[in-house]
């Protein structure tokens, strides 16, 4: 989700059945999605935020789910699901999961003069020289969230690539994209160094058979041939 433009509404939110009355807050609106309910609550100290908190109390943390991990992308800060702290545990891994428009639209990714604004209007949110930037787990953990058919297996758990029904791809031949991209989850999953580009020779792009018969662009080459993540799939979801 590509944000250019936004709208700050107020959002009258009741805790009373906490004993606090009213409280009045202000949303983050884009297109028709609040992405977050309380500005005024937002907390960004580990470079993590719960965007939707609770609307009985106003308790970071006190409901499960709404987090997200705030990251550079070249000119561009994203909002991608925390996996960092997901992976921390079996409670964390379902108390961290994002926001549902996160998980229905893929990363929230602001162009920077869009952020700045926010920034200017809200007064909430981070300096981006300041926001940690995206690695590749972080992108690995975005292509699982967009990837259709959920091919690379649900959030939470290890990225796992269910090629059945990948039947074809653009360029290149099918089974040895497929064996360069395992090659990339598992360099990834196993912590071992793997290059995220932006500037690419060439992008894989895979056929499945599901409905929709969507295609799918997960990674590419580099200008020297070597299989690299692209950064375009944060901004695209494909």
């Amino acid at each position: 989700m590509l944000v250019t433009n936004f709208e700050l509404r107020k959002n009258i939110l009741d805790f009373s059945s906490s004993g606090q009355g009213r409280f009045n807050a202000t949303e983050l609106v884009v297109d028709g999605i609040q992405l977050v309910n309380a500005i005024e609550l937002l907390d960004f100290a580990d470079g993590t935020v719960q965007l939707i908190v609770c609307e009985a109390c106003g308790i970071i943390g006190c409901e499960p789910g709404s987090w997200a991990a705030v990251r550079r992308v070249g000119d561009e800060v994203a909002f991608v699901p925390a996996i960092d702290a997901m992976r921390e545990g079996d409670w964390e891994s379902n108390e961290y999961l994002p926001p549902r428009y996160i998980m229905k639209h893929g990363p929230v990714v602001f162009d920077l003069a869009t952020y700045q604004a926010l920034r200017d209007e809200s007064g909430r949110f981070p300096d981006p020289d300041r926001v940690k930037k995206l690695s590749s787990n972080d992108l690995l953990t975005v292509l699982q969230v967009t990837a259709p058919g959920r091919v690379l297996g649900p959030l939470g758990m290890p990225a796992n690539l269910n090629a059945e029904n990948i039947v074809a791809v653009t360029e290149g031949d099918l089974e040895n994209e497929i064996n360069e991209f395992r090659k990339l989850i598992d360099h990834v999953q196993s912590n071992r160094p793997v290059e995220i580009a932006e500037a690419l020779s060439r992008i894989t792009e895979f056929h499945l058979d599901i409905p929709g018969f969507p295609a799918w662009r997960p990674f590419g080459y580099d200008m020297e041939g070597n299989a690299v993540l692209s950064l375009r799939s944060v901004t695209s979801g494909s």
